[in-house]
């Protein structure tokens, strides 16, 4: 594999096929052969992200006790507007660091670069245009809902105002509804009936070109974090007339982690349940309960780690094959 090629401007796009079967099974072998490799890019930048947000709750929320027992509800330390201009630096914080561990994996998979160390605190300027890449791809998903509830409101005359106020109203109530094990009262259900199936009528009616637009983004964070540039519109250039193969691809790998996913949580679970049931004997069934449950958590990790490394390395194959053809 070139290691040049696909920073090389001056060719348009790979014409030849995109074979969802092979790109499938190379993200699937990368994922597998190279674990230990995307462990040591992702560890750090997990870590810190997992700290700050939960710096940031400790900070931003306390727990108040319920009445006579009852579950506590979380409340707000501070102002709601300090509290979200908080929480959007904490999201913006996370979403940097694991800009580093996709530039990093990106780079790997589409050039074969690999950075030596198990310390990977990466912040360049290859990190800088995946984080806005990613940033840009989301804000377009955002105006897309956006504009399909405003259609939906001109269309229906509905007031914003209260339409938004009906739906907050609706997931307070759901939400205590689920605390108390009872059911959303009849009459506010049927009241607020009307304005949330028209929010989720736009969400259900943005889905389409949401999902056009992700698939023809696909190689847009790669293509950025292999090339000095954003490769918005070089994006949409390589996947011309790819749309199909690209989404059969992405519809694989959704269902095989699916499916994935549930066998390793039926495990966990069965660890889960033998590492409570050796905890309640006491003595050495204790240590070894804690090494069960350990043993099932840390499956249960891998196997996130493992999807990312699927899901991220299937985004690199596809730009350098658009890319290079290699």
């Amino acid at each position: 594999m070139s290691q040049s090629s696909p920073n090389d401007r001056s060719g348009g796009p790979f014409q030849g096929p995109l074979p969802a079967g092979e790109v499938l099974n190379e993200a699937f072998q990368f994922a597998a052969r190279r674990w230990g490799t995307v462990l040591r890019y992702a560890w750090l930048p997990m870590a810190i992200g997992l700290f700050v947000v939960y710096a940031y709750s400790a900070l931003a929320f306390e727990m108040e006790p319920g009445l006579d027992g009852a579950n506590g509800t979380l409340s707000l330390r501070m102002p709601a507007a300090l509290a979200f201009a908080l929480g959007a630096g904490v999201f913006g914080a996370c979403a940097f660091l694991y800009a580093g561990f996709m530039t990093s994996l990106f780079r790997l998979v589409a050039t074969g670069e690999e950075r030596g160390g198990f310390v990977h605190g990466r912040m360049d300027e290859p990190v800088s245009r995946v984080f806005w890449a990613v940033l840009i791809v989301n804000g377009l998903g955002f105006a897309l809902m956006a504009m399909s509830l405003l259609i939906a409101l001109v269309a229906t005359g509905s007031p914003p105002g209260e339409t938004f106020e009906a739906v907050s109203e609706f997931f307070s109530l759901a939400a205590a509804a689920s605390a108390s094990g009872e059911a959303v009262p009849v009459e506010a259900a049927e009241r607020l009936a009307e304005p949330v199936g028209l929010v989720f009528l736009s969400v259900v009616g943005a889905l389409l070109p949401i999902i056009y637009l992700n698939i023809r983004l696909t190689p847009f964070a790669a293509g950025s974090a292999v090339e000095n540039r954003l490769v918005l519109f070089g994006a949409f250039r390589l996947t011309g007339g790819r749309f199909w193969p690209i989404f059969l691809i992405q519809s694989l790998i959704v269902i095989c982690l699916f499916a994935l996913s549930i066998i390793v949580e039926l495990g966990a679970e069965i660890l889960e349940q033998l590492g409570t049931l050796l905890a309640g004997i006491g003595g050495v069934g204790a240590i070894g309960g804690a090494v069960v449950l350990a043993a099932g958590f840390l499956i249960a990790a891998g196997f996130q780690l493992f999807s990312a490394a699927v899901q991220l390395s299937a985004q690199g194959i596809i730009y350098r094959r658009l890319k290079t053809g290699e």
